[in-house]
């Protein structure tokens, strides 16, 4: 199962950087529901800051729109409470941020195998799931 980070649905509305909108349409448009789930956490995120490009004029297209469309179309995985003394555990033991260890923490309960971030160190897997920067 796939997941991407918040970094690759900013990516899709921004018109600052057109590559890597691009690269991350791209990937968006591969995922289906048999193949990739969106993390709660992502979904939260993105609302936040996809709002904030819209009230400065940085969005390509409304962020509400892509929220609503990727609820629709692929499963979000909500974590349970358990996750936030796993994503501790998983800081301490490979020295991350809580945030990131939070996302990890919910890939490995959401069954995520395959996580895009351009944020973490790229070509490492990490409990099972294997870190990829769609843009290198």
């Amino acid at each position: 199962m796939i997941a991407v980070d918040t970094n690759i649905l900013i990516y899709a509305i921004d018109r600052d950087n057109p590559d890597k909108r691009r690269r991350a349409i791209k990937l968006l448009e591969s995922l289906t529901p048999s193949s990739a789930v969106m993390l709660w956490q992502v979904m939260q995120e993105f609302g936040g800051v996809a709002s904030r490009l819209e009230r400065q004029g940085r969005a390509a297209r409304a962020g509400r729109e892509m929220h609503a469309e990727l609820s629709a179309a692929l499963p979000i995985v909500v974590p349970s409470t358990t996750v936030f003394q796993a994503a501790w555990k998983l800081g301490d033991r490979y020295r991350l941020s809580y945030y990131d260890s939070l996302l990890l923490a919910a890939c490995v309960e959401g069954g995520v195998n395959r996580f895009f971030t351009e944020d973490l160190q790229a070509g490492q897997t990490i409990e099972g799931v294997e870190l990829v920067n769609p843009f290198v």
